[in-house]
């Protein structure tokens, strides 16, 4: 029988190679990086990490498994959090600003390789799977779904529905095109903001300042006149 204290030295062992592996095919790629520079990065020899996986694409595998539950879980978590908010945006979308970057900021490693191997990905994760004894082979997909389909973005779409309805929107606006906005706001401010490259001394806080200054200035745009 396994002790509690071995399983759990098994699982930081992996979380580990895990978090080598995203660091070195962020640095590279997944297809050019190779088993030897995430043994390094994860101080550990090679004949070890083979212990735990059968090569990068299973590590990447398992990766994507551990964290998008992780994801899913803080997503259902902003999801149950805009049915009930008030519809007052300069008190609400500050808010939802602030766990959007949390998700993202928390996850911005995973989700960049996400972007940058879109083309790719799918058939990475399949070399992984055929690498990986998971008795729920569909439970990655599930988990990619839950935080990629359409629910966050409807769910943001009532939320200014409601706003509308309430007299706390502009009636020439749309709410699923305000709902587009916000997100797309969020997305490029913190994952893919090009003075990251051009100014790459800016640190997170005046990302975050950014972001609420972006907020401030939709908020104004988006609500009636008094």
């Amino acid at each position: 029988m396994v002790s509690s204290s071995s399983r759990l030295m098994k699982d930081q062992r992996r979380e580990t190679i895990r978090q080598a592996a995203l660091k070195k095919m962020l640095e590279y790629s997944i297809e050019s990086v190779s088993i030897r520079s995430i043994a390094k990065e994860a101080k550990i020899s090679e004949t070890l990490l083979y212990r735990y996986y059968k090569g990068k694409y299973a590590i990447l595998y398992d990766l994507f498994l551990t964290e998008f539950s992780r994801i899913s879980e803080k997503v259902e978590e902003l999801i149950d959090t805009m049915v009930v908010m008030v519809t007052d945006l300069e008190v609400a979308l500050p808010t939802i600003g602030k766990f959007l970057k949390k998700i993202l900021g928390e996850n911005q490693d995973l989700l960049l390789l996400v972007i940058r191997e879109e083309e790719k990905i799918n058939t990475f994760l399949e070399k992984g799977r055929s690498k990986l004894r998971i008795a729920d082979s569909e439970k990655l997909e599930i988990m990619i779904q839950q935080f990629l389909n359409p629910k966050t973005a409807a769910v943001l779409t009532d939320y200014f529905k409601r706003c509308k309805s309430e007299g706390n929107l502009k009636k020439e606006l749309d709410p699923e095109v305000c709902s587009m906005m916000v997100v797309t706001i969020i997305w490029q401010t913190i994952l893919k903001n090009p003075y990251k490259y051009l100014h790459p001394n800016i640190n997170d806080q005046y990302f975050e300042y950014l972001l609420d200054t972006q907020l401030k200035i939709l908020i104004d745009a988006m609500k009636p006149k008094q």
